[in-house]
């Protein structure tokens, strides 16, 4: 798989183990979806989405309010980005990048796939995503003096005021929703380090040992996070605790 942080210079790289809580949402997020049956390919600045057969054509979406919801997610992950760590920004900006391009682009069938792919892609943008409301105004802009309120309105939403209908995609992830991408993200994460095969049933969650493996996994990311936002509210910096 392609690894998003692979132009780093190796005193710059980033280990590869689960050192670094949003690189492994990200990769596990990718990974997830993989393993629904999207390929990932990454050249030249364009993300390829396919089905197993290699070269289908896609279509630019037309619908123009999924481009501005597109916007606002891009305009999100990036000051995610800045905030977690300016060293890593111009690699991650790459991934969003990918994301945003991904979106715009699914088959364009007589039948149902293009529909499944596109909200395969929406999902993979979503899993990328889900880091943004730990980074939410009330946890730690609002405590930041180098951010306001109103510059995060102007950052997020392309230099314009943020609106209601903007507010409220924003807000759109709840705390239930983002446990569960992390539960299966961070099993697909740890299954793919163990070579462990995946089955459709396993994603979905099982009782006992499964659960409580996905379980701590989740509690540690979780501690990782509160971690990084009491760091930043305090002093306004980045910190870098590793998982």
């Amino acid at each position: 798989m392609w690894n998003p942080f692979s132009s780093l210079q190796p005193q710059d790289r980033i280990v590869e183990q689960a050192t670094h809580p949003l690189t492994d949402l990200v990769q596990a997020a990718l990974l997830y979806y993989e393993e629904s049956g999207i390929k990932i390919e990454f050249s030249r600045n364009r993300l390829h989405l396919m089905r197993p057969c290699v070269g289908q054509s896609f279509a630019r979406m037309r619908d123009g309010s999924s481009y501005k919801d597109l916007k606002k997610l891009i305009a999100d992950g990036r000051l995610v980005a800045k905030l977690y760590n300016p060293r890593d920004f111009p690699e991650i900006e790459r991934i969003f990048e990918m994301a945003i391009c991904g979106l715009r682009k699914y088959r364009k069938k007589t039948y149902s796939d293009h529909k499944d792919a596109k909200a395969m892609i929406e999902k993979v943008i979503s899993g990328l995503n889900t880091a943004k409301m730990l980074y939410s105004p009330s946890n730690v802009i609002l405590n930041d003096p180098l951010w306001s309120e109103q510059e995060w309105d102007l950052e997020c939403s392309g230099q314009e005021a943020e609106s209601e209908e903007d507010r409220q995609l924003r807000n759109i992830w709840e705390k239930e929703e983002l446990e569960e991408f992390v539960r299966k993200a961070a099993f697909v994460w740890n299954n793919r380090k163990n070579k462990t095969p995946i089955v459709k049933s396993q994603c979905l969650g099982k009782k006992g040992e499964l659960e409580a493996l996905i379980n701590s996994k989740v509690e540690l990311y979780k501690c990782v996070f509160k971690q990084k936002l009491k760091h930043l509210a305090t002093n306004g910096q980045p910190s870098h605790a590793r998982v």
